[in-house]
């Protein structure tokens, strides 16, 4: 299969987007997770992320899933 190239990790935009609509809290640990696809560039050293990757925004008082 094969994927346009990309000059930018194509999830950076998404996390801002996300981040826009749900505010971090003053005080609290915010980890990102973000899960590729099996074939993004990103994993297999090819390049820039090229999927639409699942972005898991976990806290030190509870979860919030994209």
């Amino acid at each position: 299969m094969q994927h346009p190239p990309t000059t930018a990790h194509s999830y950076l935009a998404k996390q801002l987007r996300l981040l826009a609509v749900m505010p971090l809290q003053r005080g609290i640990v915010h980890v990102a997770t973000v899960a590729h696809d099996d074939w993004c560039d990103a994993l297999h050293g090819r390049g820039y992320c090229n999927c639409d990757p699942d972005i898991r925004f976990t806290t030190t008082e509870g979860t919030n899933n994209n």
